[in-house]
């Protein structure tokens, strides 16, 4: 259900930056968005499926992998890469 929530909001999130230039509200751009996610449902599905990729990039194991590989090149060779 987590990843469903971020699914749909990456989706908002996208369809909104599409429709800012031709609305002048936020609200206005948000009804769009989510109309849009509504009337077509293989694109909502299409859109979730590339925001739950992109959320595993902010995965607690994600955050750890790059912190560990940060302090092993800060001790190793001083931050240089």
């Amino acid at each position: 259900m987590k990843y469903r929530v971020l699914e749909v909001l990456f989706g908002l999130v996208f369809l909104v930056g599409l429709y800012l230039f031709a609305h002048d509200t936020v609200a206005d751009q948000l009804a769009w968005s989510i109309r849009m996610l509504y009337e077509h449902p293989a694109l909502c599905a299409e859109m979730g499926a590339a925001g739950a990729e992109r959320a595993k990039a902010f995965s607690v194991e994600h955050y750890y992998a790059e912190f560990v590989r940060i302090v092993r090149d800060m001790t190793e060779n001083g931050g240089a890469q």
